[in-house]
């Protein structure tokens, strides 16, 4: 990352981006952009800055972010409904199932479209600080997330019936 800007402003840039620095394993550098022999207080300068790379491990936080998880909640409760609607005892493994699978499959769906939106998302104010447009995760991490959540929500599913299973994925 660059940043161009006056000598004393540059001298706070690199205060506040210590800690970004660190964690890079790389220093900022500081790169006169007038090539003289005494810099002056009031010559712009170049700061380039070490780029951190996202993590590649999705925290239980980052999970919640990326499966839009109210919106999954919600979801997941109306496959909960559907369940009870049938008549079946509701104290049963089928009711967890049906739950956790429907939930599972939307979280996979909700992390998918945020991975398939990031341009998208980072040029909205609404959605621009989402962990992928605002690089608190990685891509390769939510697509590991989405295999994750919908492998283990169409098993579920596909426990109780391989047909919603298939029509889950």
């Amino acid at each position: 990352m660059l940043a161009v800007t006056r000598r004393p402003l540059a001298r706070a840039l690199l205060r506040r981006h210590k800690s970004i620095a660190a964690g890079a394993g790389g220093a900022p550098v500081v790169v006169p952009a007038l090539s003289r022999t005494v810099p002056d207080a009031a010559d712009p300068v170049v700061v380039r800055l070490p780029t951190r790379a996202p993590p590649l491990v999705v925290s239980a936080d980052m999970a919640a972010e990326l499966s839009k998880s109210r919106l999954s909640g919600f979801v997941a409760m109306t496959g909960a409904m559907g369940f009870a609607a049938t008549g079946a005892p509701l104290l049963s493994p089928g009711l967890a199932l049906t739950t956790l699978g429907v939930f599972g499959t939307s979280a996979c769906a909700n992390a998918l479209n945020q991975l398939r939106e990031i341009d998208r998302d980072g040029r909205m104010a609404r959605t621009k600080n989402r962990p992928l447009p605002s690089g608190r995760c990685g891509p390769e991490a939510a697509a590991v997330f989405a295999t994750a959540a919908g492998g283990g929500g169409a098993a579920c599913l596909a426990t109780l019936d391989p047909f919603a299973a298939a029509l889950a994925v």
